[in-house]
């Protein structure tokens, strides 16, 4: 780096840092970035460009802030008038970081058709370059372009785009197009309206990309798996439905980038669904068996969710109640401490539950031990489906109390019930209000 380059590079933080002081400094950073700007503008030094493209581009970013809109256009237009010409992957890189800048500028605006124009633009000047950097500018403009369409309701409009694209890109063996292109093909395919040709498109991405180890194109293509899948249930096929989750679980369980990871942890688990509703529990259990010895441990939320959702299911699916308790009793001590509201939920539906069946074998006072601790833990939080379970824990602790015949003790935890929840809106509790005010008044007769 030059002596000149490593001053310019000083002067664009020490604007930055300007700028990042507050307002009374912003002033003095673009009296920087200009400096910078007006004299060096001139040079021929690669390096030094670099610097005052970066000084424009510092300078249309604070005038963004200062919501001088159509300065910092203006700034952008500059670099893209001054410095499109010079054939530098660095120089060029910055040049469409400003017509990037400009499109999504028109984004905020709510101009999509300036924002198209961008698009338009790098395309017809870059679709059919030699230049290998430069084309992929023109690639990314058009899948830019297809979403801009769909954000704006014009599918016809996105598609075309895609096919356009698809058709001239696909046998590009580059990655960055390669990636784009794939992406293209999934995007298509969620916006056509017969399941069907959605199932083509995820086939033929399946066909041509299934066989590539690149993380960035097997996550796409594990989503047209996906995707597949819940068509095909969509189109009420639960044999071809499996056998793509058997697919994916076969291709891709051994990979660990959590990108992957997930779509084959809810292939597991549908697959288990799937063989539920087919009368299939114990493959049902055993899938779930598979998905919790892989699974469990990984520290990841969305596969947290998904395992714990195959500990309860399993727990449901079995017949044996001591079975059903160990699981319960795994499910408390595994996620009972974790504070995401899906979690909570479930982990909640696992107490009441655990105290039905206690419940059930006669085991009134563990029951009861099951109930406080639900509402001792959980009557605090502000959500409908937790105050739900603990609204049922208080009206179960009666039903239990009056069943053991101490009356007064049932009708204070119904009292305690009301005096929390007697002012709900939420259906389900306000019906297990109702059931309580009778139990209550029963009770109180039955004590004269």
């Amino acid at each position: 780096m030059t002596n000149t380059t490593t001053y310019l590079s000083c002067l664009n933080l020490k604007a930055l840092c300007l700028y990042q002081l507050g307002s009374d400094n912003i002033e003095e950073a673009l009296l920087i970035l200009d400096e910078v700007i007006d004299d060096f503008s001139e040079t021929e030094n690669i390096n030094t460009i670099k610097e005052v493209i970066t000084a424009y581009i510092n300078k249309g970013f604070i005038l963004l802030i200062l919501g001088k809109v159509e300065e910092a256009l203006d700034t952008y237009d500059e670099i893209i008038a001054d410095y499109e010409h010079i054939d530098n992957p660095e120089i060029f890189e910055k040049v469409m970081r400003a017509y990037g800048n400009k499109s999504v500028l028109f984004v905020e605006l709510n101009k999509p058709k300036e924002e198209i124009a961008v698009y338009d633009t790098i395309i017809k000047k870059y679709g059919h370059s030699k230049n290998l950097y430069m084309l992929e500018s023109a690639v990314k403009a058009y899948y830019n372009k297809g979403v801009t369409f769909n954000n704006l309701g014009k599918i016809k409009d996105e598609i075309a785009v895609y096919d356009e694209m698809i058709k001239k890109f696909s046998h590009f063996n580059n990655l960055s197009i390669v990636e784009l292109v794939v992406e293209a093909y999934f995007n298509k395919a969620l916006s056509l309206e017969k399941t069907e040709e959605k199932i083509a498109i995820y086939d033929k991405m399946i066909a041509i990309y299934g066989h590539l180890n690149n993380p960035t194109i097997i996550e796409p293509v594990i989503r047209a798996y996906y995707n597949k899948a819940i068509s095909l249930s969509n189109l009420g096929k639960p044999d071809s439905e499996m056998a793509v989750y058997d697919e994916m679980i076969k291709k891709y369980n051994h990979l660990n980038n959590p990108n992957i990871i997930v779509p084959v942890v809810r292939a597991y688990y549908n697959k288990s669904v799937l063989l539920n509703s087919l009368g299939y529990v114990e493959a049902e259990i055993a899938t779930y068996d598979k998905m919790i010895d892989k699974y469990a441990h990984m520290d990841n939320l969305t596969i947290s969710e998904l395992v714990l959702e195959a500990y309860f299911n399993k727990a449901l699916a079995i017949g044996d109640v001591e079975e059903k308790l160990e699981i319960y009793d795994k499910i408390i001590a595994t996620y009972g401490h974790l504070s995401n509201p899906n979690i909570v939920e479930l982990v909640t539906t696992t107490y009441y539950n655990k105290s039905i069946i206690l419940s059930r074998l006669g085991r009134a006072h563990d029951a009861i031990r099951v109930c406080d601790t639900l509402i001792h833990n959980y009557s605090h939080l502000n959500n409908s489906t937790i105050s739900e379970r603990v609204a049922m824990a208080y009206f179960n602790k009666g039903v239990i109390l009056t069943n053991l015949g101490e009356l007064e003790e049932a009708n204070f935890t119904y009292d305690e019930m009301i005096e929390k929840y007697g002012n709900t809106d939420n259906t389900v509790i306000g019906e297990l209000i109702v059931e309580a005010y009778y139990n209550k008044d029963t009770n109180l007769s039955s004590l004269k």
